[in-house]
């Protein structure tokens, strides 16, 4: 979203008029906010408080702002964003939210949403920043990646390859999964799919694409881990039974006894051994 349009959605167009021309020391602090906010898009949550903070506390919105008054808030600007789509097919929804007056209405829509839940989140004291990373951590043990052929593109390392990856003694970190060729992400995965790892494969492939860091080779015991009341275990794929290993091995029992509880749901459990 262009700075302009992005504050003019925060501010309200009369604001953002004021900052156009510089009027006063408000617009002074608003700038700052938004320069603070917008400089780096709105991945800077910490800049677009600011500018948030700024404009309902210059207007003495704050009595009115409970969390609860926010959270029904945050129910409405949502059902003003979907009323956009509301008459749209799903299958040509893509397409309509490119058509220029549609996109710009949806911006404004979503900026609304955004700049509620912000608000809600200020006032419940939620560290949203924070709390995105351990909810996708969470729905991660939800809905567990296990097998290459259920995430195409392998963005996100499958326990499939970290298999491979912890037999053979190797670590390779997100940043550098990701920037491998989608070829070579993908034989990782299936070389830990299968019940005998090529170990010297997965090493050749790790070292010749030159990453990756030597690490003692973790090798899971037969059997459940400890603590880990599993009657189902022996349906597990062996992929399943090396991730829960790993859980247990780093002293995640709760994320070990929820990936069970997925797996289980999931169906997983009648995988490939």
């Amino acid at each position: 979203m262009p700075a302009r349009a992005a504050v003019a959605s925060a501010l309200g167009e009369h604001g953002a008029r004021q900052i156009d021309h510089g009027v006063g020391h408000r617009v002074t602090r608003w700038r700052g906010a938004a320069r603070l906010c917008y400089a780096g898009g709105m991945a800077d949550l910490t800049g677009a408080l600011e500018a948030i903070r700024a404009f309902v506390r210059d207007r003495a919105w704050e009595p009115f702002h409970d969390p609860k008054n926010l959270a029904m808030a945050v129910a409405s600007e949502a059902g003003e964003l979907v009323a956009e789509l509301r008459w749209v097919a799903s299958e040509r929804a893509d397409e309509a939210t490119r058509e220029p007056e549609t996109h710009a209405r949806l911006t404004d829509e979503a900026a609304d949403v955004a700049i509620t839940l912000l608000m809600f989140c200020d006032r419940a004291g939620i560290d949203l920043a924070a709390a995105i990373p351990r909810k996708l951590d969470k729905n991660a043990l939800r809905y567990p990646i296990l097998m290459p052929d259920e995430a195409p593109d392998l963005l996100l390392l499958p326990w499939a390859a970290r298999r491979a990856l912890d037999l053979a003694g190797r670590k390779v970190s997100l940043q550098a999964w990701q920037a491998l060729p989608l070829e070579v992400r993908r034989r990782l995965a299936g070389l830990g799919s299968v019940a005998a790892v090529d170990l010297d494969a997965v090493r050749a492939l790790v070292e010749g694409e030159a990453i990756g860091e030597t690490i003692e080779a973790f090798v899971p015991p037969p059997g459940a881990p400890p603590g880990l009341d599993a009657p189902g275990w022996a349906t597990l794929s062996l992929v399943a039974q090396h991730a829960l290993h790993a859980y247990a091995a780093r002293g995640k029992a709760d994320r070990m006894r929820e990936l069970y509880d997925a797996v289980m749901s999931s169906g997983e459990s009648q995988s490939t051994k």
